[in-house]
């Protein structure tokens, strides 16, 4: 798409409230291009933006002191922390190198932030509708994105204290590219290989950019229905993306190639991909998880030991999965069970259902992500925490935490 002056000069237009810019590269440290302000009966220069800019009025923030249920089950010990007040959820977390917390979701387009003991939360919400943040990933200390709803892609140049969402600017809506990087749906995973190359992913696209998120451009890849709902990176080069109707795709080149890899079981809905080094990793979905040990070369089914009576229905299923080193993981499902393996992910076992160990003082448990620091695991979702009200429990809802140790 050819850039006419007016859009040569929107590049120099900064959104309202971002500060300057801390990428590593002067394409990444600027702004995103944004329509020039519409002259009154519509006499501007002809202008579309991909998305609008982030309204102040709707921004709105909080802080929430954590408040900790001890969790016994099985030989093992976590806590659960909730958020008193917060009504709403953490679809992702994702650990700073600092060791500093970093939780998104919703409703609001919320991101959240701990220190790394999660003791107490700040929560800021950019949208005053009901959408939600899905995914988030640091480039490095001071760069991160975070996708969601429509297909959103945030960046952050300041360690997460402003957010800005990713535009581009069209003459027309007649352009293709304007579809292109519109998700059909929402955006749930989003990883970067280095500083300059990433890769979001969702429902029917895969997106990626090579200039540290000043650009993105749809690859084309046939996902035709396909909701695609993690990749990850095992290192500069090498990446996996999976999702719904067994779909895990691999590319050598930093996401530019991407081709397809068969599990042998196109029903599953695949959830989380985790790499602990360039050859040892596993993929989980439903309540099945494949392992390689080979970089992806081969894969073999993994034994999966269910309690006995255990629900599989196809909605509670693993939702993110995490190895540790060669022979240490875990993953957890929907309905708030955990699982380790001690063994390269050859096998797993029930290691906590975190209801179970809340002795009735925890419902309504969903888990949707996992994260590890460096003695600890991080899981989050949401919850809800008995309280006495008038007599009776009553079960309030509020984003839920769980941790436990390394």
């Amino acid at each position: 798409m050819k850039k006419d002056r007016w859009l040569a000069a929107a590049l120099c237009v900064v959104l309202a409230g971002v500060l300057p810019a801390h990428g590593a590269t002067a394409d990444a440290a600027a702004p995103y291009p944004r329509c020039p302000k519409q002259e009154i009966f519509g006499k501007g220069p002809p202008c579309v933006d991909l998305f609008d800019a982030l309204d102040p009025s709707e921004f709105s923030a909080k802080d929430f002191k954590a408040a900790s249920l001890p969790l016994q089950d099985r030989g093992h010990a976590a806590t659960a922390a909730g958020l008193p007040g917060a009504d709403s959820f953490f679809a992702h977390i994702a650990v700073h190198p600092s060791g500093r917390l970093y939780a998104v979701g919703g409703p609001g387009l919320q991101v959240a932030t701990a220190d790394a003991d999660g003791a107490s939360w700040h929560v800021a919400s950019h949208s005053a509708f009901a959408d939600a943040l899905r995914g988030i990933a640091f480039v490095d200390a001071k760069r991160a994105f975070a996708v969601g709803e429509n297909g959103k892609i945030f960046r952050t140049q300041d360690g997460g204290e402003h957010w800005e969402p990713f535009n581009r600017t069209f003459a027309t809506y007649k352009d293709p590219q304007l579809k292109d990087l519109h998700f059909d749906g929402a955006a749930y995973g989003v990883a970067f290989a280095d500083a300059e190359h990433g890769v979001v992913v969702g429902e029917a696209r895969l997106l990626r950019t090579i200039d540290g998120g000043q650009q993105w451009q749809r690859v084309p890849v046939a996902l035709d229905h396909i909701a695609l709902q993690q990749v990850r990176f095992g290192d500069a080069r090498r990446g996996w993306a999976v999702g719904s109707s067994g779909t895990v795709l691999r590319t050598d080149d930093a996401g530019e190639h991407w081709s397809a890899v068969s599990l042998g079981d196109g029903e599953a809905h695949l959830m989380d991909v985790s790499f602990s080094d360039a050859t040892h990793g596993c993929i989980g979905g439903g309540f099945k998880v494949w392992c390689t040990q080979d970089g992806g070369q081969a894969w073999q089914v993994a034994e999966v030991t269910l309690p006995k009576g255990f629900d599989t229905g196809p909605s509670i299923g693993i939702t993110s999965l995490a190895m540790r080193d060669a022979g240490h993981g875990w993953f957890i499902t929907r309905d708030g069970w955990i699982f380790a393996s001690n063994d390269g992910g050859k096998h797993w076992a029930p290691w906590m259902n975190v209801v179970t160990a809340a002795h009735g003082k925890l419902g309504g448990v969903e888990l949707w992500s996992l994260a590890l620091a460096k003695d600890r695991v991080w899981a989050t979702g949401v919850g809800g925490f008995a309280t006495p009200k008038a007599g009776a429990m009553s079960l309030d809802s509020s984003p839920l935490i769980v941790s436990w140790r390394l």
